[in-house]
């Protein structure tokens, strides 16, 4: 397909988005947690990534690589979407070795934290010493705020902290893109899961719209270019 889409347009800019989950050990002094941890971290971003941006393909999901000239070097740039990370806690032995010996831990017991804005940082970094600098956009990041209770403006600036963090730290960040605009349908949930710098009642005819905090921190960071000292002094990071 990039050999395709560059044929046809030269300059045109390929690349994909892929959905990266950080990990974390459960007991950062617990071996088994610790490689549980590097396992997911594997699996569900290395895995893929390194297949599409190296052509490092593992074709078992044993950590075993093949090398494919015919994947490698074709990708224009990397978009990431960031949510949550998966707290980890391992096992002595895959749990479904038929489907790959390195998963040392149970899936369904995946403790997966949606409150660690940090981790697009981790996941930026991650991305930026695997695979060169590959130009990086933030494709979908965001957090539900159905009460509009600061929770959208809270992770916006925290994350956004973040992202600042990963330039200065030398990643290639080109932009960043929040969901979502409004309320809308999230697959399987339907309208039950409020997203949106916008709130909107699915069931109302009208579909009318109400800014949340998030919307309005999102218009004053965009409109300025950076995070105004208000913001940032009420969602530090540390």
């Amino acid at each position: 397909m990039y050999d395709a889409i560059k044929g046809a347009q030269p300059n045109a800019k390929v690349g994909i988005v892929y959905n990266m989950q950080a990990s974390a050990p459960k007991l950062a002094n617990r071996k088994l947690d610790v490689q549980g941890a590097a396992n997911v971290d594997y699996l569900m971003n290395a895995l893929f990534l390194d297949a599409v941006i190296k052509g490092d393909v593992d074709m078992n999901f044993d950590g075993t690589k093949t090398h494919r000239d015919d994947l490698a070097n074709r990708m224009d740039f990397l978009g990431i979407n960031y949510y949550a990370r998966a707290v980890v806690d391992g096992i002595d032995t895959s749990l479904f070795p038929q489907f790959s010996p390195l998963m040392t831990f149970n899936p369904l017991t995946l403790d997966i934290d949606y409150s660690y804005p940090k981790g697009i940082y981790e996941m930026i970094m991650s991305a930026e010493q695997k695979y060169g600098h590959l130009p990086i956009y933030i494709t979908e990041t965001g957090v539900q705020d159905p009460n509009d209770d600061g929770s959208s403006a809270k992770w916006l600036v925290e994350t956004m902290h973040w992202v600042k963090r990963a330039i200065n730290d030398g990643a290639d960040v080109r932009g960043y893109y929040y969901w979502s605009l409004m309320d809308n349908y999230e697959w399987s949930q339907g309208m039950s899961v409020k997203m949106g710098l916008y709130a909107m009642d699915g069931a109302d005819p009208q579909k009318t719209r109400h800014i949340r905090s998030g919307g309005t921190a999102y218009g004053r960071i965009a409109g300025s270019g950076e995070i105004p000292n208000d913001l940032a002094s009420q969602y530090p990071i540390h």
